[in-house]
C-alpha cells in the first residue's frame, strides 16, 4: 500500500483535495439544491441529483478508478510488459486524477451559481489521450494496457504494428479535441470528440484483424 501511494503520489493528493471539496461543498450547501450531475451537447444542465451523490459521486469515482490503475500489476499475466508500461500508467492515472478534480470543480461551481466551462473538460480529455496516443507505440504486450484484441495478444508484431497505428490517430485525436475545446462551441466539441474518437478506436481493432490474416497466410 505504502508503495503504491508513493508512486502515484500527486494523484492521491489531487483526489484528496476532491474528497474535501466534496464534503466542503455538501456542507455549504442546502439540503435540498439541486447538483448538476450531467450537460447536453448544448452544455446546459439536463441532470440534477442531491447534494450527497453529486458532490461525493466523482471523488468516488476517482479513488476507484485509481485504485484499479495503481494495482493492475496484481491482475496482469505479463508482469514483464507491465513494468514497462509503468510510465503511461502514471501519466494516466495522473490525467484521471486531474480530469475528475476538473469535472469535481465543474459540478460545484455551477451548483453554486457560477458559470461553469465544460470546455475545461474537453481540452482536458483532449490532451491526456493526445499523451496516450504519444506512448502508445512503446507499449508491449499486456492483457491490461493498450488495444487488447485476440489478435494483439497472439502476436507480438501485429501488437507493435496495431498500436504505432492507434497511437498516430489517438494523439491526432486528441489534439483536435482539445484545439477545439478552446475555439468551438459545446455543440461542435460534442460532434468534434465522437467524430475524432470513434475512428482512432475502432480502426485498430479492424486493422490488428487485418494484419493476423495477413500473418495466417504465409
Amino acid at each position: 500500500m505504502k508503495k503504491m501511494i508513493a508512486k502515484h503520489q500527486a494523484s492521491w493528493v489531487i483526489t484528496a483535495l476532491t474528497i474535501v471539496s466534496g464534503i466542503v461543498a455538501l456542507v455549504l450547501a442546502d439540503s435540498d439544491a439541486a447538483v448538476p450531475i450531467h450537460w447536453n451537447a448544448a452544455g446546459e444542465v439536463d441532470g440534477t441529483t442531491s447534494p450527497l451523490t453529486g458532490f461525493l459521486m466523482m471523488p468516488g469515482i476517482q479513488v476507484f478508478t485509481i485504485l484499479l490503475l495503481s494495482n493492475l500489476h496484481l491482475i496482469e499475466p505479463r508482469k514483464e510488459h507491465l513494468e514497462k508500461s509503468e510510465g503511461l500508467i502514471f501519466l494516466v492515472t495522473l490525467g484521471c486524477a486531474l480530469l475528475f478534480a476538473a469535472i469535481q470543480g465543474q459540478i460545484i461551481a455551477v451548483s453554486f451559481g457560477y458559470a461553469g466551462n465544460s470546455s475545461i473538460i474537453f481540452v482536458g480529455v483532449g490532451i491526456l489521450l493526445a499523451l496516450i496516443g504519444n506512448y502508445m507505440g512503446k507499449l508491449q504486450s499486456t492483457f491490461t494496457v493498450g488495444i487488447r484484441t485476440p489478435w494483439t495478444l497472439s502476436s507480438e508484431q501485429v501488437w507493435r504494428k496495431t498500436h504505432r497505428l492507434g497511437g498516430k490517430l489517438m494523439l491526432l485525436a486528441g489534439t483536435i479535441v482539445a484545439v477545439c475545446g478552446l475555439i468551438a462551441s459545446p455543440e461542435v466539441q460534442t460532434w468534434v470528440m465522437l467524430i475524432t474518437i470513434l475512428p482512432a478506436a475502432i480502426v485498430p481493432i479492424i486493422y490488428s484483424w487485418i494484419l493476423w490474416r495477413k500473418e495466417q497466410t504465409q
